[in-house]
């Protein structure tokens, strides 16, 4: 499917699915399964991941393992968050929603089913989404969800702009906001830099760098959630706090984030299939019975 899709779709980024890759315990020994889940998950740059990896290697490889870890350290730019993340994949890691759909669609399948039955149970399946869709996209326009943390002013703007959804992601970054402290501030001309980290940890640090130019603020933070993810991460917001901004940077605002995704389009939440079952069932049964 890999080299179908790279045939087509020739600039699409590609990850294994981590559900698979997770099925490690056949091939590793269980005292070693959180270490692999940390190279797994954990994104450091690439040249981290390669010693850790090494260190990985020497302490756990087998006879047994030697091969399945060799052939996971070849596809490492495919499973490894170190060399994805500056891949554009919204926090998906797996094809669990597309398996997900799959077995709403098989439930209730029956072999006996004729073309036109399928198609029915296809679109009840259907309906039912956009139901859940559309209630979501009606709580979302309508409401506001409270504020819990002691930064009103971010915590209210975002409310008024993302999804509920993605603003109860960034709540919680919020909330984590008191564990990291700006260790070195870098003024340059036109940017200053904020060098993240967190207070009982100051091994692992994130730089984030804010720019503004004719009244448009910029920001970007070297973690990459934006990135990955669309949504500004827990540095980004320190910063805006810490410079008293009190609204998001457009820059940190992706409109397919946001309430206003959908643009102008209403939610379809009715279907017209029914009417054409009504009408044509008897000549598709007709051409489906000749068969």
């Amino acid at each position: 499917m890999i080299r179908a899709i790279r045939l087509v779709l020739v600039d699409v980024l590609h990850r294994l699915c981590s559900w698979h890759v997770k099925n490690m315990h056949k091939h590793l020994n269980y005292k070693s399964l959180n270490e692999f889940r940390a190279l797994l998950y954990y994104s450091t740059s690439p040249a981290n991941f390669e010693a850790r990896w090494h260190a990985f290697v020497r302490k756990w490889k087998t006879d047994k393992t030697e091969e399945w870890l060799s052939r996971m350290y070849r596809k490492r730019s495919l499973w490894a968050a170190s060399y994805l993340s500056d891949g554009f994949f919204l926090g998906m890691r797996s094809n669990q929603r597309s398996e997900s759909l799959n077995s709403c669609l098989h439930l209730h399948l029956d072999g006996g089913m004729t073309i036109v039955d399928l198609v029915v149970h296809y679109e009840n399946c259907i309906v039912r989404l956009r139901e859940n869709e559309a209630h979501d996209h009606c709580v979302s326009n309508q409401s506001l969800p409270p504020s819990v943390t002691e930064y009103k002013d971010i915590e209210k703007h975002a409310a008024q702009v993302f999804t509920h959804s993605n603003f109860y992601i960034l709540q919680q970054d919020l909330k984590k906001k008191g564990e990291l402290e700006i260790f070195e501030t870098l003024v340059g001309v036109d940017c200053h830099t904020f060098i993240m980290t967190w207070r009982n940890n100051r091994k692992f640090q994130f730089s984030v760098n804010y720019r503004a130019e004719n009244s448009v603020n910029t920001i970007d933070c070297s973690c990459g959630r934006m990135l990955r993810k669309g949504l500004p991460c827990k540095h980004i917001l320190y910063v805006l706090f810490h410079l008293k901004i009190s609204k998001i940077p457009k820059c940190c605002i992706l409109k397919r984030m946001s309430k206003v995704a959908r643009g102008g389009l209403p939610a379809q939440r009715k279907s017209d299939i029914f009417g054409w079952v009504g009408q044509g069932q008897s000549s598709v049964l007709a051409i489906v019975n000749s068969v």
